[in-house]
């Protein structure tokens, strides 16, 4: 579902007016800059670099741009040789003064080195070719790339709009699902619209009648019940034997810990030294996982916390 409802026109793209106000009002100057797309995953950056390059070259569009993906091809090869050799090649039936597009889908994975080589790059054909720079984290591409592009920042998709363009597509679809369940497909995916539409995908494949705990069983991620659940007062054995139910039907400890943190927050009955305390312990454990350490001393730790 995500190529066969990815929007083909820039004013199909839920939220980011700002963004796509200032690409169009570029682009009816016939003035398009370089520009760099920083945000989360799954909030339309790809998807605008897309559409820019749709209403430029038209539906031919393929044969003027380049799609790259620096996380699969991240040296200084890359720019050397497949940047390079696109923006001098020749097209058949292209127009001496026709522009070329490049799309560098997550450019943050680059080299500095190879960062440096893009640079040279755009400077050397701007004549000949206008770039399209993604990433999730500006902040680790180099100042010099960035000042030779127009800068816009992606912001996480209000609930309201992933929500209603889940709508739409279940009613497309003839999936038969509730507001409230579209709901929790969005909190699961933190607000990530491409992975909500996968997951609602996945919905749909499985069973026709949606309820939530299908949801959350084919996601892998924890029921805020069963959080609610773990903290409650009992013994550290049973405490310790509900969370390896928990871990053996395929939730990570990572995502438990940022179930329980959701539920720790908001739970009454905790005054703030203990939440202080749990919200501690429960990011000392996910770093520690990052880390590489050991899950059960780190199951343990978790148990241990909330049994004090």
């Amino acid at each position: 579902w995500i190529e066969k409802y990815r929007p083909q026109q820039i004013d199909q793209i839920v939220s980011h007016e700002r963004v796509k106000k200032q690409i169009q009002s570029f682009m009816n100057q016939n003035a398009l800059p370089n520009l760099l797309f920083h945000g989360p995953a799954g909030v339309g950056k790809t998807t605008l670099a897309k559409s820019v390059a749709r209403q430029i070259f038209g539906d031919s569009f393929q044969q003027f741009i380049i799609e790259i993906n620096a996380s699969d091809e991240n040296g200084i090869d890359v720019v050397r040789d497949k940047i390079n050799n696109f923006v001098k090649s020749k097209q058949l039936f292209q127009s001496s003064n026709s522009m070329k597009l490049i799309i560098l889908d997550e450019c943050d994975q680059m080299s500095q080195v190879a960062q440096g080589a893009l640079r040279r790059i755009i400077e050397l054909s701007s004549s000949q070719a206008r770039f399209i720079l993604i990433c999730n984290y500006v902040s680790k591409v180099i100042p010099p790339l960035q000042s030779r592009c127009a800068v816009f920042r992606f912001k996480p998709i209000q609930a309201d709009y992933s929500i209603e363009m889940l709508q739409r597509i279940a009613l497309q679809e003839s999936l038969k699902i509730q507001k409230s369940q579209l709901k929790i497909i969005f909190d699961i995916c933190q607000g990530d619209l491409r992975q909500c539409i996968n997951l609602m995908e996945c919905v749909a494949m499985s069973s026709q009648q949606v309820d939530d705990k299908l949801i959350y069983d084919i996601s892998g991620k924890p029921h805020q019940e069963t959080a609610v659940q773990f903290i409650q007062p009992m013994i550290f054995q049973d405490r310790n034997e509900m969370l390896q139910g928990i871990l053996q039907q395929g939730t990570s400890l990572e995502d438990f810990c940022s179930c329980l943190l959701e539920v720790v927050l908001k739970e009454m009955g905790f005054d703030e030294a203990k939440k202080c305390f749990l919200v501690k312990r429960m990011a000392e454990i996910e770093e520690a996982m990052a880390l590489g350490a050991d899950i059960r001393t780190q199951m343990a730790g978790l148990v241990a916390a909330f049994s004090e």
